[in-house]
Formats: structure tokens, sequence, C-alpha cells
């Protein structure tokens, strides 16, 4: 499946296609083992099912759970340990710890569901006629409902369902899987949307009274969650907002 070229001083590895990668990722330690052991997410599933009555609650109830796995900024194809119970039980994990255990919680669902591995926008494109292994830096969940597809990530908890990191918005990325196994589109049409409402009035010394209001949505919405996140008050935001806006009060 792989070709590799090596003398001192040079490394090279080439794969033969893209199936072939799917099959060395299902049969890799740290790749599709950590996808056949799931048992200990049964609590979850059971308290799931109890819960949601259909697919689409279920996968939404799949994704906050996971969710609550803090994400430790590391940008990675593989998982820490063979095993994901120690990331679970932890709550902390890299991207793909987290990722592929909410694949395993959704097939733990009864729920169709596999990884997507693609290359993030700082790494560069995946070449559909050059396959590569290690120009994958990045896994997904994928599943799909009817004519619908959802790609999840949730290693964001301030992401709201159906919401993709722009770092994954990068052309196309590859479904792992035997059979499987296929190009997956990796776009959105979710919105960087701002809208700005002022109503004021003006006294007669040209004095302005009134009330603008900011509604966010989609990426913008995102974007502010984290930003706002990071104070501790609501007044605190407040004096950093009116920083350079003199005259407003």
């Amino acid at each position: 499946d792989i070709l590799r070229i090596s003398y001192p001083g040079y490394h090279l590895e080439i794969s033969s296609s893209w199936k072939a990668i799917s099959r060395i990722l299902l049969k890799n330690e740290y790749f599709g083992l950590p996808l056949a052991s799931s048992g200990y997410l049964k609590n979850i599933r059971d308290e799931i099912n109890d819960k949601d009555s259909t697919d689409l609650e279920k996968i939404k109830s799949a994704f906050e759970i996971v969710k609550k796995v803090k994400w430790n900024d590391k940008v990675r194809i593989q998982t820490t340990q063979p095993d994901l119970r120690s990331a679970y039980k932890k709550e902390i994990g890299n991207s793909s710890d987290i990722n592929l255990m909410l694949v395993q919680l959704l097939r733990k669902l009864k729920i169709d569901a596999y990884p997507i591995i693609l290359s993030t926008r700082e790494n560069g494109y995946l070449s559909k006629n050059f396959p590569s292994l290690f120009k994958s830096n990045y896994v997904i969940a994928y599943t799909k409902l009817g004519d619908e597809e959802y790609l999840l990530d949730a290693t964001e908890e301030l992401m709201p369902f159906g919401l993709l990191p722009k770092r994954c918005l990068n052309l196309h990325g590859r479904l792992i899987d035997y059979k499987k196994s296929k190009w997956i589109d990796l776009k959105t049409d979710k919105k960087d949307k701002k809208v700005v409402f002022y109503n004021l009035q003006m006294d007669e010394d040209f004095n302005l009274s009134g009330t603008i209001s900011n509604a966010r949505y989609d990426y913008n919405a995102f974007d502010f969650r984290k930003k706002y996140e990071k104070y501790n008050t609501q007044e605190e935001f407040l004096d950093e907002f009116l920083n350079n806006k003199t005259g407003l009060t």
C-alpha cells in the first residue's frame, strides 16, 4: 500500500491510492483501534436514548456531550492513546481524540458515522491525484440523515451544531471507511454576518441618544462568543468597548 524510499538524509513515502490510505488508517493503533473500543460510552448512550426519540435529536445530544471534553489546541490526525477512555475521563484531548470519540458515540447510538481526514487551511490542500497520509493533519465526524449531510467538529465548546470551524473549510476531505471511502466537500452555507441597527434622536444641542443594536450570526456570533469569554465581567467588556469612542456613554 505504501512505497518507502529511504537512504541517509532522505525519506519518502508514497501511498498507492486514497483507498489504501483508508485501509492503513483503519488498521492504525491510534486511529482505527480507538473506533473499535467504545464500551465506556454505554451509559451515555443509554441516557441519550432515554431522552431523545429522533436520530437528529440524538446527533445533537451526542455533539453537545462530546464538546464537554476540552480541546488542548493540538491539531492531530491520530489519537493520544489507543483507548479514548482516558481522554473522556480526564475531559481533555487533541482534535482526533474528541472527534473520533464523537464518531464512536454516534455509532453506539446506531447512527452511521465516519471520520473524515482533511488538511487545515494553514496546512494546504489535500490532492485527489497524489495520495498522502502525511498531508492530512485533522479529523472531523460525518453522518447523513436522508439527503442531509452533517460535518461535525466538537473541539470548540462555543461552536453551535451545524457550524464547522473555519480551519476545516478547505476544499475537500476524505471519508475513511473500508467500503465507502470517498471525497466530501468541506463547505458551508453559513455566513459571517453582523447587522447593526441605530435608533437615535438628536436634541437641540445636537446630542444623539438612543440605542445601537448589534446582531451577530453564525461565524460572526462564534467569534464574538470567543472574545467575550475572555472578560471576567460585563463591565470589563463595556469598558474596552467604550475605549476610543469619544463621547459615547
